[in-house]
């Protein structure tokens, strides 16, 4: 087991709440997350195609997917389809952090059409906030080719095979201990 749902879900809970707003925001993702399938990519350079254009029609129906970048990388991205604009929101998650918490971004991102990005806050108090850097932008159109080379696999015939993995053991001490179960892994196969 690879994957990063169970930490996110865990330290949510460690997250100040700014209002009322921010804490619903918060749990929506949080609970988002519980129910979406956990994918582990282990390796970004074959992962990542000259491709743009995905068909949403294929891959709406097996979100939301959590996507977790492994190797140096601490990220994790949540994947939800928007049924009212038919876009793909993006929730990345960073566990690059002194306590190594998984915590939400200040921004989301939302893939529109075969080649657009929008940026968007996640938080309210973010839209007063200074612009974001031109580093943060390059971070999240790195994260949204990462989504988008998955998404077009995904759609083109790659598909999803869960690991057979055995969670019994740790999952009974989590339920005791009052704690959401883990999932297994599922990995990205191309065929």
């Amino acid at each position: 087991m690879q994957n990063k749902i169970h930490h996110i879900v865990d330290h949510s809970v460690d997250h100040p709440a700014h209002d009322v707003a921010h804490s619903t925001r918060i749990g929506l993702a949080v609970n988002t997350v519980i129910d979406s399938t956990p994918v582990v990519i282990d390796d970004i350079e074959s992962l990542l195609t000259d491709k743009t254009g995905f068909d949403i029609g294929k891959v709406k129906s097996l979100l939301p997917i959590t996507l977790h970048v492994r190797k140096d990388h601490q990220i994790a991205i949540l994947l939800v389809h928007d049924s009212e604009k038919d876009t793909v929101q993006c929730y990345p998650f960073s566990g690059n952090n002194p306590e190594g918490k998984w915590f939400l971004y200040d921004v989301a991102f939302d893939l529109v059409g075969a080649d657009r990005v929008e940026i968007r806050p996640v938080h309210p108090w973010v839209m007063h906030a200074d612009e974001p850097t031109q580093e943060l932008i390059d971070h999240l159109e790195a994260l949204a080719a990462i989504v988008t080379s998955f998404l077009v696999k995904l759609s083109d015939g790659s598909y999803l095979k869960q690991e057979e993995e055995s969670l019994d053991k740790l999952n009974k001490k989590r339920v005791a201990s009052d704690k959401h179960p883990v999932q297994a892994d599922w990995k990205l196969i191309t065929t």
